[in-house]
């Protein structure tokens, strides 16, 4: 990642871009044939050229929005081809790439496919692996349509045909194709295919040579950008001074305690809060170092999902807060949102009683609460200040319809756990003076606007419908 070069290109004070050279300028427009100055609206009435994967025409007049949603820039998108007069859509255009891939390949070109050519823990290219991967998992389709044997290269066209009609051009047959040739003697099953090769498909579900949907990628991580302004964390000179890094110290120690948590639980799916995320984030453009560093002391490269469900979402943070609780002894976050599980098990509260003579403690929500004695002062901070950086990131969320029945419901039911988790800790507040400390934050910020995490509607409200990321595809 040449952070050095990205860096010389962008205004220390302001943050904005600088201008381009006159020589980087034309580079990227004859690159890659777009203007250099972006478009910042469109209109109903503009087009693109976009060819058909059928016929492979060019249909000159493409609209990027309409009142369908069938626009090249919506969802639904969909075309009905000028030349062959056939619907064609954008899983369709990524067949397309992957059915042209195979003939060239069987026309001798040097063509590895996508998450074939390097090797998963050491990130290098291993050509050798590559070639018995592909062996292995085109071995169905190689016995049905001949995907591995030589072709002469007249014919490159018409097997590409032929191959995109024997996969419907959907890239879940192709997924099931897959695990057929890895898996000969089983059923496809959906629920429980390899990542691997579920990675395989879904980098030729879209058009364009990119094996992601950048524009997704991109709009998620514009709201992670957010929050951290929120937070004056992206202010320039922010922690200059020794006296005020602070926050930016704990911010990487808690990252480090991150990752022992993925360590000793390399089972479960961890979910950073806003501070260990931004840390996550900067590991990971140093590239070579972070794969080196997290595969030696974490024993794997941490993938960073960045497209899940809020139920799954919301359901692994609390795991993961109890796992980070009960391991440093400390509350994960302390910003006003879900208070942690209380301390004190029913059996115990009841053996307590005993011992007391059944004497009733005093657990109202008005009782004395004692201060909080922070052990780890290097993970958490009851600053109020630092309460933010500590909020669960969501900008791995996938963007959802906001007036989707199940997703409403989802996060109705979150908000009403949240209350009466809430309750309970104001009422255990004694016992466990961080749920109290928790609680009392979440009732007062709460009136500030400050939502529990996974259930702000405002945020789902976010819909965006640019290149399906709003209805996101089941594996990607």
């Amino acid at each position: 990642m040449p952070l050095t070069l990205i860096a010389s290109l962008i205004n220390g004070r302001t943050l904005d871009p600088l201008p381009p050279s006159a020589e980087r300028q034309r580079f990227f427009e004859r690159t890659t044939g777009l203007s250099w100055y972006m478009p910042l609206s469109t209109g109903y009435t503009e087009t693109l050229s976009v060819f058909c994967p059928f016929c492979k025409n060019v249909n000159p007049s493409v609209r990027w929005v309409t009142d369908r949603d069938t626009g090249y820039a919506q969802t639904k998108f969909m075309q009905r081809c000028q030349s062959c007069y056939r619907d064609f859509n954008k899983v369709a255009l990524g067949i397309r790439r992957f059915v042209d891939e195979v003939s060239l390949r069987r026309s001798g070109w040097a063509v590895f496919f996508s998450e074939t050519l390097l090797d998963p823990p050491t990130g290098k290219v291993d050509q050798t692996a590559a070639q018995t991967l592909i062996a292995k998992a085109f071995k169905a389709l190689d016995d049905q349509y001949g995907v591995l044997k030589p072709l002469p290269s007249h014919n490159a066209a018409e097997e590409a045909d032929k191959l995109g009609q024997a996969l419907n051009w959907d890239f879940e047959v192709l997924c099931d194709r897959l695990h057929e040739g890895v898996r000969p003697n089983s059923t496809p099953d959906r629920s429980k295919r390899n990542p691997r090769l579920q990675r395989l498909a879904v980098a030729y579900s879209n058009p364009g040579m990119a094996s992601l949907d950048l524009v997704g990628a991109v709009l998620r991580q514009g709201l992670f950008i957010s929050k951290m302004d929120e937070l004056g964390w992206t202010r320039p000179g922010r922690f200059d001074l020794v006296s005020e890094s602070a926050p930016l110290v704990r911010c990487i120690a808690r990252y480090h305690a991150f990752l022992d948590l993925m360590t000793v639980h390399n089972s479960t799916f961890c979910v950073p809060t806003l501070d260990i995320d931004l840390a996550w984030h900067t590991h990971q453009l140093k590239s070579v170092n972070y794969r080196t560093i997290t595969t030696q002391f974490v024993g794997r490269f941490p993938n960073h999902d960045d497209n899940v469900e809020p139920n799954i979402l919301s359901t692994a943070y609390d795991i993961t807060a109890k796992a980070w609780k009960k391991r440093f002894g400390v509350p994960y976050s302390i910003c006003g949102c879900l208070p942690d599980g209380d301390s004190e098990s029913r059996i115990s509260r009841f053996a307590s009683k005993i011992s007391s003579g059944f004497k009733k403690r005093d657990d109202s929500p008005g009782s004395h609460v004692p201060p909080v004695n922070n052990k780890r002062p290097d993970l958490v901070n009851t600053d109020e200040g630092e309460a933010d950086s500590s909020h669960p990131s969501e900008h791995t969320i996938n963007f959802g319809n906001p007036s989707d029945a199940v997703a409403s419901r989802n996060r109705f039911d979150r908000q009403r756990r949240a209350d009466k988790c809430v309750a309970s800790a104001h009422k255990g507040a004694a016992r466990d003076p961080w749920r109290g400390l928790q609680a009392e934050r979440s009732e007062r910020r709460k009136r500030e606007g400050h939502k529990e995490a996974f259930t702000d509607s405002h945020y789902y409200a976010m819909y965006y419908p640019y290149w399906g990321v709003s209805a996101a595809i089941p594996l990607g």
